[in-house]
């Protein structure tokens, strides 16, 4: 895949692969979905499900089960293990490992009321699996058929895969983006981002960022290896006119994060005293084991 320089910004056109959304699939057969999922907030289900504690909230998390806060973003995360491959467990993990909280249902519905639209089932934080649809198509009409609204499974088994909504409330530091002749592969952009006193941003920190207000027509990689963009004025040439943060994947059926020998630009972050003491580790390119290949 070809991309362009910074200064070839308004000439060229960055491949939008993030538009579409996919069809929603029941992932476990055997755990009957109710036609309808009644919408308030203590629902019911008619099969019983056990549910889990809530792992512990990093320390620099804060109000994580308030309603969204004005400088919040809920944003729908896929790790590179694929679509729908995230038990509940899991859910939290990943999203803590991106530098972020698994979302609440009250966040899930307020950023649906800003507009967020998204066809894919994911988890949140009270064990229930749910998405939110703005404009109702086939296959993603869910319980609420033609009407907007946020689409919801009710309380889910925890060992059922799907994706998650994860939830971040405020940049600790500030996110930039850089460049180089020739661009990085994954491990280069590791360490050109420790020469600049940063680490590789984590999605977390740049769809925060980009709630912020960051604009940028060039993928770029992340701490958790994929490669992204954020924009916030669109361009038929930024992700298809539509605004927030694009994913380049390495399928057409969004799965998958590009090889780390591509060459991309980067994306780092600075906190405020230095290296983000919120980001995971990325010395030498190492990640969490529960998302390494």
């Amino acid at each position: 895949m070809q991309f362009f320089s910074l200064a070839d910004e308004d000439k060229d056109a960055v491949p939008g692969r993030t538009t579409p959304f996919p069809d929603i699939v029941t992932v476990t057969p055997p755990a009957k979905v109710p036609d309808i999922i009644p919408s308030s907030k203590n629902e019911e289900v008619k099969t019983e499900v056990v549910t889990l504690p809530p792992l512990p909230i990093p320390p620099s998390m804060t109000d994580v089960d308030a309603p969204m806060a004005p400088t919040g973003v809920v944003f729908h995360y896929r790790p590179i293990t694929g679509r729908y491959t995230l038990t509940f467990l899991e859910a939290q993990q990943a999203c803590q490992n991106i530098g972020a909280v698994i979302a609440s249902p009250q966040q899930l519905q307020a950023a649906f009321e800003k507009g967020l639209h998204q066809c894919d089932a994911g988890w949140l934080s009270d064990q229930s699996v749910r998405y939110p649809i703005v404009s109702p198509r086939e296959n993603c009409a869910g319980n609420l058929l033609d009407l907007k609204g946020v689409r919801s499974y009710g309380l889910r088994p925890a060992t059922e895969l799907y994706d998650v909504y994860c939830y971040v409330e405020r940049l600790t530091g500030v996110v930039f983006f850089t460049t180089d002749y020739g661009r990085f592969s994954y491990e280069e952009a590791v360490h050109h981002c420790e020469k600049l006193n940063a680490t590789l941003a984590t999605p977390g920190e740049l769809y925060a960022a980009w709630n912020q207000g960051l604009d940028q027509c060039s993928p770029g990689w992340l701490m958790d290896r994929s490669v992204r963009f954020p924009i916030t004025t669109p361009r038929s040439h930024c992700g298809g006119n539509q605004v927030g943060v694009h994913t380049i994947y390495a399928y057409p059926n969004q799965t998958g994060f590009p090889s780390e020998d591509l060459h991309h630009d980067a994306y780092c972050f600075r906190g405020r005293n230095g290296l983000s003491a919120d980001s995971f580790m990325c010395k030498k390119g190492k990640l969490p084991s529960s998302i390494k290949r």
